[in-house]
């Protein structure tokens, strides 16, 4: 697939052309929408009204190939993130208010399976998953996040840093951390 002709067929409103983006990208950003989304079903209306918002912007796009995923995956966290916002509630946690040390454990990511891994995110406060994940999995700023989630980027750090340190505690009782080979 010639990915710049694709593009320029899509902003002349070609429908196989839109056919033809979409089959090659979905999977790609249902992934996105995914880690963003509290279950599939809400994925899914995330997806279609990030489709909807990509095909109609698309004649904005002017830049080269390589920068046309991160376009989409932005406007797909933007939407989800607005769909969050929308529905959030605030819920405090008791993990918010702890005073314990966050001091950094020894890495042992290497010794984790994937799974293991997102499995312990989805155990996250949705606040803090989100933070985490817009920070260490799609490599956002703190300004940017602040400015995403409208908080203080002061905020998006600490709950990084909280979020990290839940983490060490799920992946700890669930004996990751106590395996003799990960020590």
């Amino acid at each position: 697939m010639d990915i710049d002709n694709c593009i320029k067929a899509c902003q002349q409103y070609e429908a196989s052309a839109q056919r033809e983006l979409y089959d090659h990208y979905v999977d790609r950003l249902y992934n996105v929408s995914m880690r963003y989304s509290k279950d599939k079903h809400e994925a899914k209306d995330v997806l279609q009204d990030a489709l909807i918002k990509i095909f109609k912007n698309i004649g904005q796009f002017s830049g080269p190939e390589n920068k046309f995923l991160p376009w989409m995956n932005r406007i797909v966290i933007n939407t989800a993130l607005a769909k969050y916002n929308k529905n959030k509630k605030t819920v405090y946690s008791d993990f918010e208010h702890s005073n314990e040390d966050m001091s950094q454990d020894p890495v042992i990511y290497d010794k984790l399976e994937l799974e293991d891994i997102k499995a312990s995110m989805e155990k996250l406060p949705s606040h803090l998953k989100i933070t985490f994940k817009l920070f260490v999995v799609d490599g956002f700023k703190h300004d940017e996040i602040a400015s995403l989630l409208k908080i203080e980027a002061s905020s998006s750090r600490a709950r990084v840093s909280r979020a990290r340190s839940i983490l060490r505690k799920i992946l700890s009782n669930e004996n990751f951390l106590s395996c003799p080979e990960i020590k």
